[in-house]
Formats: C-alpha cells, structure tokens, sequence
C-alpha cells in the first residue's frame, strides 16, 4: 500500500478522504494510515479494514467518522492509564526477634544507716 501517495478512501456512506504521510507527531505504525477528510479532520484508519479497489483507490466498510481521530503531540504522549484486575493476592507474614535496645543493672548493697 502507498502510505504517502494519493490514494483516495471512500467510507460506507461516501465520504470521502486521502492517504497522507503520517507526520512525526501522529501516532501510526505499520497497521494504521492517516487519511485526511475532505472536510478536514485527519483519522487513523486500520490498513485490515481497507479494500483495494480496481482503480487504485480503497473502500472501506464503516464509517471514518467512527474511527479515532489524529491527536497532537500532547496528546499523543499522553497514554490512557491501563487498569489491570486482581485476580489472586496472597500475602505472607512472618514474625522475627529484633534487638532493639539493651539495659544494664547493677545492684547495690544496702547502705550503713547513721545512727547518731
């Protein structure tokens, strides 16, 4: 597939959009294109859902609206938190001496009282 051509993507409902180079600042990989709307908004479209058709162009069968739209770089350095659910917790206890101080005692013997 030509990723910095002009290739044209045409959607379910015919709208309809062109392939552009992705720019440093989208994030795109090899399964993903950056197609720019005719009513200009840029999204990210999925290269498994398009369609090659006879005269070079692509159909694709949803809707561009529906797909993610081309973020900023802000935005793209800026990951949803990825939330993961405890399946098992265990938690394991152990008990142990520890010296934590000393005291000396000395004793002494009863002192001669003063009998005057």
């Amino acid at each position: 597939m030509d990723r910095a051509g002009s290739k044209t993507v045409t959607d379910a409902e015919g709208v309809c959009g062109r392939v552009v180079p992705a720019s440093l600042e989208v994030c795109s990989t090899a399964a993903h294109i950056v197609v720019q709307l005719d009513n200009g908004p840029q999204v990210l479209v999925p290269t498994h859902l398009l369609i090659p058709q006879p005269d070079g162009s692509y159909a694709l069968p949803c809707r561009l609206a529906e797909l993610e739209h081309v973020r900023s770089a802000h935005e793209a350095h800026q990951p949803e938190p990825l939330v993961v659910p405890v399946l098992v917790e265990e938690l394991e206890v152990q008990k142990r001496v520890v010296e934590t101080g000393k005291v000396r005692l000395t004793k002494v013997g009863p002192r001669a009282r003063d009998l005057s």
